[in-house]
Protein backbone atom coordinates (compact mmCIF):
# COMPACT_ATOMS: atom_id res chain seq x y z
CA UNK A 1 0.00 0.00 0.00
CA UNK A 2 2.86 2.14 0.78
CA UNK A 3 4.30 2.27 -3.06
CA UNK A 4 0.80 2.60 -4.23
CA UNK A 5 0.49 6.09 -1.94
CA UNK A 6 3.32 7.40 -3.60
CA UNK A 7 2.20 6.71 -6.77
CA UNK A 8 -0.96 7.97 -6.06
CA UNK A 9 1.05 11.67 -4.63
CA UNK A 10 3.45 11.53 -7.73
CA UNK A 11 0.22 11.65 -9.77
CA UNK A 12 -1.93 14.36 -7.18
CA UNK A 13 2.10 16.43 -8.11
CA UNK A 14 1.44 16.14 -11.90
CA UNK A 15 -2.00 17.50 -11.69
CA UNK A 16 -1.65 20.24 -9.64
CA UNK A 17 1.36 21.35 -11.56
CA UNK A 18 -0.93 21.25 -14.91
CA UNK A 19 -3.32 23.23 -12.46
CA UNK A 20 -0.49 25.61 -11.89
CA UNK A 21 0.95 25.92 -14.90
CA UNK A 22 -2.27 26.46 -16.77
CA UNK A 23 -3.22 30.13 -14.69
CA UNK A 24 -6.76 28.71 -14.71
CA UNK A 25 -8.04 29.25 -11.10
CA UNK A 26 -8.62 26.00 -9.07
CA UNK A 27 -12.00 26.88 -8.23
CA UNK A 28 -12.73 26.85 -11.98
CA UNK A 29 -11.47 23.31 -12.16
CA UNK A 30 -13.94 22.50 -9.77
CA UNK A 31 -16.31 24.17 -11.25
CA UNK A 32 -15.17 22.36 -14.61
CA UNK A 33 -15.35 19.09 -12.44
CA UNK A 34 -19.30 19.79 -11.22
CA UNK A 35 -20.06 20.17 -14.74
CA UNK A 36 -17.88 17.24 -16.00
CA UNK A 37 -19.46 14.47 -14.15
CA UNK A 38 -22.85 15.59 -15.37
CA UNK A 39 -21.98 15.65 -18.88
CA UNK A 40 -20.90 11.51 -17.82
CA UNK A 41 -24.34 10.79 -16.71
CA UNK A 42 -26.07 13.26 -19.47
CA UNK A 43 -24.31 13.07 -22.79
CA UNK A 44 -26.11 15.96 -24.10
CA UNK A 45 -24.93 18.51 -21.60
CA UNK A 46 -21.74 17.91 -23.58
CA UNK A 47 -21.97 20.82 -26.03
CA UNK A 48 -21.78 23.61 -23.20
CA UNK A 49 -19.05 21.72 -21.40
CA UNK A 50 -16.81 22.02 -24.61
CA UNK A 51 -17.83 25.73 -24.52
CA UNK A 52 -17.13 26.54 -20.93
CA UNK A 53 -13.79 24.71 -21.25
CA UNK A 54 -12.66 27.02 -24.50
CA UNK A 55 -14.00 30.28 -22.38
CA UNK A 56 -11.44 29.54 -19.91
CA UNK A 57 -8.97 29.46 -22.27
CA UNK A 58 -7.72 25.65 -21.57
CA UNK A 59 -8.91 24.67 -25.01
CA UNK A 60 -9.41 26.24 -28.82
CA UNK A 61 -12.46 25.58 -30.69
CA UNK A 62 -12.41 22.92 -32.33
CA UNK A 63 -9.49 20.96 -29.98
CA UNK A 64 -11.83 18.50 -28.00
CA UNK A 65 -13.53 15.98 -30.03
CA UNK A 66 -17.16 17.56 -31.04
CA UNK A 67 -18.64 14.46 -30.27
CA UNK A 68 -17.35 13.39 -26.98
CA UNK A 69 -13.96 13.17 -25.28
CA UNK A 70 -14.25 10.92 -22.82
CA UNK A 71 -10.04 12.09 -21.94
CA UNK A 72 -10.74 15.46 -21.47
CA UNK A 73 -13.91 14.34 -19.07
CA UNK A 74 -11.52 12.48 -16.82
CA UNK A 75 -8.60 15.07 -16.99
CA UNK A 76 -10.46 17.96 -15.81
CA UNK A 77 -12.71 15.51 -13.24
CA UNK A 78 -8.94 14.63 -12.06
CA UNK A 79 -7.54 18.24 -12.06
CA UNK A 80 -10.96 19.60 -9.82
CA UNK A 81 -10.66 16.77 -7.28
CA UNK A 82 -6.72 17.73 -7.06
CA UNK A 83 -8.17 21.91 -6.57
CA UNK A 84 -10.78 20.25 -4.03
CA UNK A 85 -8.25 18.81 -2.06
CA UNK A 86 -6.05 21.98 -2.13
CA UNK A 87 -9.36 24.07 -0.87
CA UNK A 88 -9.73 21.38 1.99
CA UNK A 89 -6.58 19.84 2.96
CA UNK A 90 -8.01 18.48 6.51
CA UNK A 91 -10.71 16.49 3.73
CA UNK A 92 -7.93 13.87 3.05
CA UNK A 93 -6.93 13.52 6.69
CA UNK A 94 -8.46 9.87 8.10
Amino acid sequence: MNGQQMDINQAKQVVLQTVQESGVPPETFVQLKQMAEQVLKNKQLYPQFVDAVIKTGMADPGELDPKFDYEALIGIIAMGVVCQEMAQPSAGAA
